[in-house]
């Protein structure tokens, strides 16, 4: 099973968006060493100073053989909004049961791997109340970066498809979006560095809708290598504290 963290998509529909449970593998948060817990702080870039009272907190858990076993997501200021329990069905499947904070199961999602830890489907169901999404299909080109994603129906058709093209150093430079209730594109240019990204965002019509630019910073790179902050345009973004086994 893989270093898996779990992404709660933004609510543009509350039943679609409770149906995009998001899980990455270590592109986002990559781990090195032998990871036993990893307690992330998320500031989202909202606060001038790292203060853990006011940030998102999570807490994963993994075997010594590096498969996720356990995660909890908190509420912000404290109490356990959802719990997650992984199992490794088979070397390719894994399944998540996600259960509210009265400890009631609400959702049980499968995923798909392939040989190269990338996640080729996840299948959620949820019990407690109807989801617009069947599955979710990714694909991928040669060097491993996701180029396509497809969010199924329930009625077989797909409600959203991203299209996603990279450049030699692997670095996202578009994302084409088509989707029920929303379609457009957005364009990233990089800094020499890659530290410095300026983010455009059109609509359909090719009208510009936000531009945003972001300087980011990973410090206190610890003995294996892993980050523990990082900070965007300045302020607080993560902060991750990892226990290692010895």
């Amino acid at each position: 099973m893989k270093n898996l963290i779990a992404l709660i998509s933004t609510m543009l529909v509350m039943a679609y968006a409770k149906a995009q449970v998001r899980i990455s593998n270590t592109l986002e948060y990559p781990l090195k060493g032998k990871v036993k817990e990893i307690i992330i702080y998320d500031f989202d870039g909202e606060f001038s100073k790292v203060d853990t009272a006011e940030a998102q907190k999570r807490i994963l858990f993994f075997d010594s053989k590096g498969n996720q076993t356990e995660q909890l997501d908190y509420f912000q200021g404290g109490g356990i909004q959802f719990r997650s329990v992984f199992t490794q069905l088979d070397k390719s499947t894994v399944s998540r049961k996600e259960f509210d904070k009265a400890g009631k199961l609400f959702m049980t999602a499968i995923y798909k791997f392939d040989k190269a830890n990338n996640v080729l489907e996840e299948m959620p169901t949820y019990t407690t109340e109807k989801s617009l999404v069947k599955d979710i299909v990714y694909k991928y080109d040669t060097e491993g970066n996701r180029i396509e994603e497809d969010t199924w129906g329930t009625n077989d058709k797909i409600i959203e498809r991203i299209n996603s093209s990279y450049n030699s150093k692997k670095q996202l430079l578009q994302e084409d979006i088509q989707a029920m209730f929303r379609t457009g594109k957005t364009v990233y240019n990089y800094d020499s560095t890659g530290n410095i990204v300026t983010t455009k965002s059109y609509d359909k019509n090719g009208v510009l809708t936000s531009q945003q630019t972001t300087s980011t910073i990973y410090k206190d790179i610890d003995f294996y290598g892993n980050w523990r902050l990082i900070l965007q345009n300045g302020k607080p973004y993560v902060l991750r504290h990892i226990v290692y086994y010895h």
